[in-house]
């Protein structure tokens, strides 16, 4: 009796969890297929709430369904490194204390390692940071091609070659992605320029198209499996690129089969309809009325969000587009933060220190070596000053800085009397210094302190004679070298940018010290 009352129980207790088991939706199994978790999603939203994963909520965030406990989307800005944290819907920073990244190498660098192992290990690591800061879509790699050296932002991207660009891509997208971060490859496409970059106009042949601007998108897609594609501000062939057909719905998701959601850059949704039915899938950064400014987005506006909800309920669209939206999203969501694998990530760890120094060094091009000044030689004892704004290793991709683990001298302007007073610590033990960037109007004077040497003064000098300031201090350099020059033994690489008032360029100097020449590195002048 008492073994028949006991097997009784246990039965009862197996026919009650699987009854628990059976009562749970789909969509919160995290061991179902992706696919089928996506259907059934989707079979219990409203129409309101599918319309609302489709923007923005916040800067950088877009929605969620509470409802069905499927959690709001969050982006961040690479991919050199996680944006600070911002308001929720300011453009300032949080004030967080526990937000500065690792500051990566720019992806320039990267490629120029020509090593998809080191591209794999950038990924990963950076894909651990974002996971650390729960974020599910890194805004990021940037693998537009370098068509001109005016482009601002070549930095972020990964060459001019199609073929470099491509194969570095992949791993990179894998490395971001098996941390449950979704890689949003960027900007879609043909945008090789900063310069009035909102409104102007690609005119390109398809021969053109496919072999030069996008073999490296194809191949984040298709062999990194990327997750997430971010059109572009500008017009391709007379269409904006955020809802450009050919490039969204002919060739992203037709030929190439993307399964992943294509996200706005912030404000290049410029049209209801194109967004709604050219292959858009979440409006992001879009201002109220879509075209101008505003202190506080008012994220109902967006062209996507109350405009696509009247149009629907009017008949004037379909669901077709909608659900097609809407899957995408909740596939992305079940990659990134409702995945079956949890993953807390790193954060500014010795790991991606080393990571960064590997990818950096291995970057390093040495095109000339006069007299094998490089390597530098530091003797016993002796130490490296490190002049000027960079000396703090600070980064940014035209947006966020992020802070290195970096401490020179402590402030981050240097001027004449921080290098006195550094001389003055160092004494004797003052071998060797490297001048990574010096950037104020008092530049020269640093310079004639440390006892460097301008070749080209003087004909820098005839560029800038219109403009008093600058012409005095280039005399006070020629009065203060003579009597300094000695207390330097090698000066090493350096960029020098002069800034005067009403004048600014960059130049090429050739600098030396002593007995001992060195060629610097060569800057296009660009006034």
């Amino acid at each position: 009796m008492k073994k028949t009352l006991i097997i009784s129980a246990a039965v009862l207790f197996s026919a009650v969890c699987f009854a628990q088991k059976t009562d749970r939706p789909v969509y919160l199994d995290p061991h179902a297929p992706v696919e089928e978790r996506v259907e059934d999603a989707l079979s219990r939203m409203t129409l309101e709430e599918k319309v609302g994963m489709t923007t923005a909520q916040s800067k950088f965030s877009s929605r969620g369904v509470p409802r069905l406990g499927i959690p709001e989307v969050w982006h961040t800005d690479g991919p050199h490194g996680i944006r600070p944290e911002v308001l929720w819907d300011e453009w300032d920073q949080a004030g967080w204390t526990n937000d500065s990244c690792t500051a990566f190498p720019a992806l320039i660098n990267l490629a120029a390692t020509w090593d998809k192992e080191m591209s794999l290990l950038y990924g990963r690591s950076i894909g651990e940071e974002a996971r650390y800061r729960k974020k599910d879509i890194l805004l990021g790699p940037g693998i537009n091609i370098c068509r001109t050296p005016l482009n601002g932002r070549n930095f972020e991207y990964m060459g001019e070659d199609p073929y470099l660009a491509g194969q570095m891509v992949v791993p990179y997208v894998k490395g971001v992605q098996e941390n449950g971060v979704a890689a949003c490859v960027k900007h879609y496409a043909v945008n090789n320029q900063e310069f009035q970059r909102t409104q102007s106009n690609s005119v390109v042949d398809d021969r053109t198209l496919y072999e030069i601007y996008l073999p490296a998108f194809k191949a984040a897609v298709q062999e990194g499996n990327a997750w997430a594609i971010m059109g572009s501000y500008n017009l391709y062939n007379g269409q904006f690129n955020c809802h450009n057909k050919k490039l969204l719905v002919d060739i992203l998701k037709g030929e190439w089969g993307f399964d992943g959601v294509v996200v706005s850059d912030w404000g290049g949704c410029r049209d209801d309809e194109e967004a709604v039915l050219n292959g858009l899938d979440i409006e992001m950064g879009t201002w109220t009325n879509g075209l101008s400014g505003a202190a506080s987005d008012g994220y109902r506006q967006y062209h996507m969000a109350d405009p696509y909800l009247k149009g629907l309920r009017e008949g004037k669209y379909t669901t077709k587009e909608l659900d097609d939206k809407v899957r995408r999203i909740l596939r992305t969501i079940f990659r990134t933060s409702m995945r079956p694998e949890p993953n807390y990530g790193r954060f500014v760890c010795p790991e991606h220190y080393q990571a960064a120094r590997d990818i950096a060094a291995a970057g390093v091009v040495l095109l000339k070596n006069e007299n094998n000044t490089l390597p530098l030689n530091v003797p016993e004892g002796g130490k490296i000053l490190l002049v000027g704004d960079h000396q703090h290793g600070k980064t940014g991709a035209g947006k966020a800085l992020h802070d290195l683990p970096v401490n020179a001298l402590g402030e981050r302007r240097i001027d004449i009397n921080d290098i006195k007073r550094a001389v003055a610590v160092l004494g004797k033990a003052f071998q060797i210094i490297l001048i990574l960037v010096i950037d104020d109007t008092a530049a020269v004077e640093q310079l004639c302190f440390l006892g460097v040497c301008l070749d080209d003064i003087d004909r820098i000098g005839r560029r800038i004679d219109h403009n008093g300031k600058c012409r005095a201090a280039r005399d006070r350099f020629q009065t203060h070298l003579s009597r300094s020059r000695k207390q330097v033994e090698k000066v090493g690489i350096f960029h020098f940018k002069l800034q005067c008032a009403e004048h600014r360029f960059f130049d090429a100097f050739r600098c030396r010290t002593g007995s001992l020449p060195f060629q610097g590195f060569q800057r296009d002048v660009a006034c």
